[in-house]
């Protein structure tokens, strides 16, 4: 059995990559004879891929959506219908066209399709990127099965509504949070729906030795997480006060009298590409820090940011930590995988859906807003939130134990059914 699957193609985005290795891994447990092929085009991310997955059954996808042709371009230019138009539902007929001989070429070659979550088709993103997406997965779905697997999805409202329903109506999908659920559940006439949660939550397979001590790590310490993002625009506009509010963040930790003995990891959770990663949010933050700390409280300060990391590395690194605050999800799924707590400054709805799906709301600082970033706002509640940690500690280790457990549950049940 040949299955394709979508959204996989980035293995330098930890938290992509974990889902992808996840669905993977286990359903390659479940079943020896599937063959993977995925949207991967370059040999580093396939080598890096099939590591962590500990199999070799894993492929380039080499059937591509065709370049538009001189004589679509004209048309997109005279009718004035390129991509930005998608949102007027005003879709080109070449387009349409290239689409349909893609899905036969799919149809041939594979058993299903796969599309990877997370959030790509959450109604906080422009609308023309997700019809976009829509009118590729009707064109597959009329021809071989699609699944939607992982997803935090909609909700759509207005004119593109009606259209967008009826094409998640062709398709099996396992949302990974109760809000997303219950959408499906009261906006589709029909369906075959099935609550998951985050793949990320799943143990993921270790290929080999693991590195928190001999490798990225030098040395026996204890030590504190942070995953400052870099998508600061996500947040807000002004970069200067996005590294300001983070560094009053870090000098609060070190100056809290409970947590002296912790060292601050900054670790970087998206290496590649450039555009997206958080290495130079994290190599700028800490330049700043330098700037202002003692050398005692320096020494306190430790940068991992290496782009050769495997998810499974990142995640041990998680683990062993006494918490974690990081802007990006994942960073938090993987702490609590591990069975730790994390703080997660959010700037969509997915925290709370992923997250507080998980039972910890109290965990989760809202985060998107010019305003908040101004003053100290985002500082205080970090504070008051690590207090309630130090305090509760073991009651937060108990419940995110029998909380990721539940998690587990669910997704090898959703694995097994598709």
């Amino acid at each position: 059995m040949k299955v394709l699957i979508n959204r996989v193609y980035n293995t330098y985005n930890i938290g992509s990559a974990m889902m992808a290795i996840n669905l993977i891994y286990y359903m390659y447990n479940n079943e020896k004879e599937i063959e993977f092929y995925t949207d991967i085009d370059d040999e580093d991310n396939l080598r890096r891929l099939r590591l962590s997955c500990c199999t070799d059954k894993i492929y380039m996808n080499n059937i591509k959506l065709s370049s538009k042709t001189i004589a679509e371009k004209v048309i997109d230019k005279l009718m004035n219908i390129t991509i930005r138009k998608f949102d007027e539902g005003k879709i080109n007929f070449l387009y349409s066209r290239r689409l349909k001989k893609y899905a036969k070429a799919i149809e041939e070659q594979y058993t299903k399709v796969i599309i990877l979550g997370g959030d790509d088709l959450s109604s906080e993103y422009p609308l023309r990127g997700i019809m976009h997406q829509i009118k590729m997965i009707d064109s597959l779905s009329d021809n071989i099965k699609v699944i939607l697997f992982g997803h935090t999805l909609g909700p759509f409202e207005g004119k593109k509504a009606a259209y967008i329903h009826k094409v998640l109506e062709k398709c099996m999908i396992c949302p990974r949070d109760i809000v997303t659920y219950d959408y499906l559940k009261e906006r589709l006439r029909k369906g075959n729906i099935e609550l998951t949660a985050d793949l990320a939550f799943l143990d993921l397979p270790n290929p080999g030795e693991k590195y928190r001590n001999n490798k990225f790590i030098k040395g026996d310490c204890d030590y504190i997480t942070l995953i400052p993002s870099g998508l600061y625009k996500y947040y807000t506009n002004d970069r200067n006060r996005y590294l300001e509010v983070w560094s009053n963040i870090v000098k609060s930790i070190l100056n809290n009298k409970e947590l002296r003995k912790y060292k601050i990891i900054f670790m970087s959770h998206v290496t590649k590409p450039d555009s997206v990663s958080d290495i130079l949010i994290i190599d700028d933050l800490i330049e700043k820090l330098n700037s202002q700390l003692s050398e005692e409280l320096k020494k306190r300060i430790v940068r991992i940011c290496y782009s050769e990391m495997l998810p499974y590395e990142a995640r041990d690194i998680l683990g062993g930590g006494y918490f974690t605050l990081t802007g990006r999800m994942h960073g938090a799924v993987s702490t609590f995988q591990m069975g730790k707590p994390a703080i997660s400054i959010a700037y969509s709805n997915k925290y709370k859906g992923v997250i507080g799906g998980l039972g910890f709301n109290d965990l989760i600082i809202d985060g998107k807003g010019e305003k908040l970033w101004r003053g100290n706002e985002i500082v205080d509640e970090v504070d008051k939130i690590i207090e309630k940690i130090i305090l509760n500690y073991d009651i937060y280790l108990e419940n995110i134990n029998i909380s990721v457990e539940k998690c587990k549950k669910r997704i090898l049940y959703c694995i097994k059914k598709i």
